[in-house]
């Protein structure tokens, strides 16, 4: 048996907490705080998959999660700290690196003792790290300075722990002051627009005869509520205003190259196409829930023609929804279980989400993280309990499970898709690719990865995974897996797409588009688009993207 199959793994182990917790409950009221401890849990959840943590519990105001990378680890733990600034709180970290027991109830193992108990030496607003993590991400654009050398309650022997001072000679700043805090406390509640305040808006806007909503609009409308009338915003005035964008992309020429949808929501997830329209999942928040815009390609300028609400959308923004030829899949959590939610591509109707593994709740419609890719592929809807490493293949017609593929204990299912005859999966983590036969359910040997796999394609002839660490796309044969060659793309890619001749990847590090030319193996173009994109979908000549506004706006 591997050592992924035992359950046992080397990670990176992450510990936050708020800093004076009770204080701030007290201050606010208990309705408050719990609007708080959301959207603290939503920001870290953003960050966690930025950086691409897994994770593993949240009790009260506490986060724990892994990352199989170190640095990425310190760099999301740094990101954290403006991000939950920006809503008034102020948390500390704790890292360690070592040896993890995985199972069902989540992780285990003195090394997870030790991250924890490095977490309570931390000082608000201070990342804190053992020798173990400095050791290994020397020379990664990380500064520290040593606090001291330690005895940790229940560990043996004795600790050097260092503070982090800065990432890329960028200091982390100072813990906000009193004052400034419960400010940013009292205004965050009033920072995002509510459901109810879009209802309104969509109502004024249905009774004054506006039958398609487009970004011109709403730009229009929010610009003379504030005495300006400069025209559309452009993309970062959208995002400052806290919108995600919609870019469309036509990637043959640089005059009106990039068209941007302007969607009233927090984060724009995954893309696809399906019935002629594109459709772009926004994801659950703790600000408000998810939804699938229906976007009407066919206009010079795009239009968004219907939003379908999708609460309890899935949080993993790669592959948690996917087309068929006449009807789009979301993977849901409700309070039953996990379970699809079907929306038909030609009428825009969606029905109630269909039950798929009642073991996994949300009990009370409690704002929970989940992570469950879903593929369409060989006449079925192919779904995963990305936790349990468990894939159901689903009857389309009748939204139920009809084969449970169970890879086992250890590992998990990030991202999920079809293709070339086989499904194909990523344990980001574990950093393999696995093959699966859907006709016996026999999984293939896993294909070990370089880096960080954060997306999948499958097409021309490949399996195209993009590489998050070393910014690369990597190409698999899938007949020939240990003959894998690597493209260089942007910083930090997030998404893939294929179409037009060409394999297509968004980098979220610079904010663009990279071309891939699959025959010569080489980038031949660069699109730049947004500072924020993560997803990514070709149909119809064009490219679509998807971006997020950026935390604490």
């Amino acid at each position: 048996m591997s050592r992924r199959a035992a359950g046992r793994n080397l990670a990176a182990l992450l510990f936050t907490d708020i800093v004076g917790s009770t204080e701030i409950a007290v201050e606010v009221g208990d309705r408050r705080w719990r609007e708080l401890q959301a959207a603290h849990h939503d920001l870290i959840r953003r960050e966690l998959r930025r950086f691409g943590g897994h994770e593993i519990d949240t009790a009260g105001d506490s986060f724990f999660a892994r990352f199989r990378i170190p640095q990425d680890a310190v760099r999301c733990a740094a990101a954290i700290l403006p991000a939950t600034r920006s809503i008034g709180l102020e948390v500390r970290a704790g890292l360690h690196f070592g040896e993890t027991e995985l199972s069902a109830g989540g992780a285990g193992g003195i090394a997870v003792h030790t991250a924890a108990r490095v977490s309570r030496l931390a000082a608000p607003g201070e990342v804190l790290v053992t020798q173990t993590i400095v050791d290994l991400v020397s020379g990664s654009g990380l500064d520290f300075h040593e606090r001291g050398t330690y005895e940790l309650k229940g560990i043996p022997g004795s600790w050097r722990l260092f503070a982090l001072d800065a990432v890329e000679g960028v200091a982390l700043g100072p813990p906000l002051d009193r004052v400034e805090a419960v400010e940013r406390r009292t205004r965050s509640s009033s920072d995002r627009p509510t459901g109810r305040t879009r209802a309104r808006t969509l109502l004024v806007g249905l009774i004054a005869g506006v039958i398609a909503i487009t970004v011109a609009v709403v730009a229009i409308a929010r610009e003379a509520s504030s005495g300006r009338t400069n025209g559309p915003p452009s993309p970062q005035t959208s995002q400052a205003n806290g919108y995600a964008t919609l870019f469309k992309v036509n990637p043959t020429t640089t005059v009106d190259q990039v068209q941007p949808v302007y969607l009233q929501r927090i984060s724009a997830g995954p893309i696809v196409s399906a019935g002629g329209s594109i459709w772009a999942l926004t994801e659950t928040t703790a600000f408000e829930s998810g939804g699938v815009f229906q976007i009407n390609p066919g206009y010079a300028e795009p239009q968004i023609a219907k939003e379908i609400p999708a609460p309890g959308a899935c949080l993993s923004p790669a592959t948690c929804m996917a087309a068929s030829a006449h009807a789009v899949w979301v993977s849901v959590l409700v309070p039953e279980g996990l379970g699809l939610e079907r929306i038909d591509a030609t009428t825009g109707l969606s029905a109630k989400a269909t039950i798929v593994d009642p073991s996994v709740t949300r009990p009370g419609g409690e704002f929970l993280s989940f992570n469950a890719p879903v593929s369409w592929g060989a006449g079925s809807v192919w779904l995963a309990n990305g936790s349990s490493g468990t894939i159901y293949r689903v009857d389309p017609s009748t939204g139920r499970p009809i084969d449970t593929i169970r890879l086992g204990a250890g590992v998990t299912i990030d991202l999920l898709a079809y293709g070339e005859g086989s499904l194909w999966v990523v344990d980001r983590f574990g950093g393999t690719l696995t093959a699966i036969d859907p006709g016996t359910d026999r999984a293939e040997p896993p294909i070990p990865l370089q880096g960080d796999p954060t997306s999948i394609a499958v097409g021309a002839g490949s399996v195209w995974v993009s590489d998050g660490q070393d910014d690369q796309l990597l190409r698999i044969a899938p007949h020939h897996p240990s003959g894998i060659q690597d493209v260089s793309v942007g910083q930090e890619p997030t998404a893939v797409a294929i179409g037009g001749g060409s394999v297509w990847v968004a980098n979220h590090g610079n904010g663009t588009v990279t071309e891939v030319n699959p025959n010569a193996n080489l980038a031949i173009q660069t699109i730049p688009i947004s500072s924020t994109v993560q997803s990514l979908e070709f149909a119809d000549g064009a490219l679509w993207v998807g971006s997020f506004a950026p935390p604490g706006v």
